[in-house]
């Protein structure tokens, strides 16, 4: 370990120093600047090899403000990372006499010494709790506050010590969950400070949507229920499906798609014998309704091989027997319709 001078422009700050602590500012910042005009930098800057500032950030801004183009510094060496951190944290515990302004940071500083002294369940390796909460200058419980903050979203965090105080942040926030603050956070006033009646009643105001949104949704739940009870109701009680469902009747789909199939064959017997109308237009239609009637048949014998083939599995269930009967009462319905043109196709014949 050695001192030498070093260009302030080969510096770099560690990356958490901000996240840790705030910078001094008001008469304390004018005292410290003044004194680095008047004297220089008296003690050195603790860096890693790599130039990483590990103690003595704000002698460093000083320099640069005030236009000192080199510092001493005394070179450290660590074994990690972790090493690192917990020095740039003892060291400026140890130079500043105000740790930080700001509440979160507390915070920080307090749940990060915890890990890295090894502390576990409320046991720590080499300090307590409470000798950490007297490194930073407050008690035990006011620490426990602090961290608690650590619980909140970031968009709250910044509010800390500004438009939220400590308290309201701890009481209610910190036991919200992070949706519940994210929702919190966008119905609270802007600019204006966060008493503890302003957060209950936005509070209350999120608790009553959500009580809207169970109610709607425990009677949705409900009517669901009702109508599949309605609808098991129906299910059983027609005669149609239930005789449809019986097991000595699983023949009873076959025999009426074959009494369908015969009557598709005299549909377009009949339409082969409208020979009568010779205009184009009618005769367009004739070939539309006999595509129409050999549609209707290859509909009805694709349901009869369905048929046939859920038997052959082991047995109509009675979801099969419901959709073939479905099924089987549209054809009904375009034979239905296909029976009254040929009809109307006789009537023109004849009347030729």
């Amino acid at each position: 370990m050695y001192a030498e001078v070093i260009p302030v422009s080969k510096l770099e700050p560690h990356p958490k120093n901000g996240w840790y602590f705030d910078p001094i500012s008001g008469v304390q910042r004018e005292e410290f600047f003044e004194s680095i005009r008047k004297q220089g930098v008296v003690e050195p800057i603790v860096i890693t090899p790599e130039h990483i500032i590990v103690s003595g950030h704000q002698r460093v801004e000083a320099c640069v403000e005030l236009g000192i183009e080199e510092i001493p510094y005394v070179l450290m060496r660590f074994e990690n990372e972790d090493a690192v951190e917990l020095a740039l944290i003892e060291t400026n515990i140890r130079q500043r006499g105000v740790i930080s302004q700001s509440s979160v940071k507390m915070g920080r500083i307090a749940k990060r010494l915890e890990e890295l002294y090894g502390c576990g369940r409320g046991v720590c390796a080499e300090y307590s709790k409470s000798d950490i909460a007297g490194m930073l200058g407050v008690n035990p419980r006011t620490l426990q506050r602090h961290q608690q903050l650590l619980e909140l979203i970031p968009e709250l965090q910044e509010m800390v010590d500004g438009d939220l105080s400590t308290t309201v942040a701890v009481k209610i926030f910190s036991r919200l969950s992070r949706e519940e603050q994210e929702e919190l956070f966008s119905k609270l006033p802007v600019g204006v400070q966060i008493t503890e009646k302003i957060a209950k009643d936005a509070v209350a105001e999120i608790q009553k949507e959500k009580d809207g949104l169970q109610s709607v949704v425990t009677r949705y739940v409900q009517e669901s229920a009702e109508t599949a009870r309605k609808l098991e109701k129906v299910v059983v009680e027609n005669g149609v499906l239930r005789d449809a469902l019986d097991e000595s009747d699983k023949g009873d789909l076959i025999r009426q798609l074959d009494e369908l199939k015969v009557r598709e064959r005299q549909l377009y017997e009949k339409l082969q014998a409208a020979q009568g109308i010779k205009d184009i237009a009618a005769e367009g239609r004739n070939g539309l309704l006999s595509l129409q009637v050999s549609a209707a048949s290859t509909n009805a014998m694709r349901l009869r091989n369905e048929v046939k083939n859920a038997k052959a599995r082991g047995g109509l269930t009675e979801k099969d027997r419901i959709l073939f009967m479905s099924k089987m009462a549209q054809i009904r319905q375009n034979l239905d319709a296909l029976e009254r043109e040929v009809l109307t196709i006789e009537v023109a014949d004849e009347a030729c």
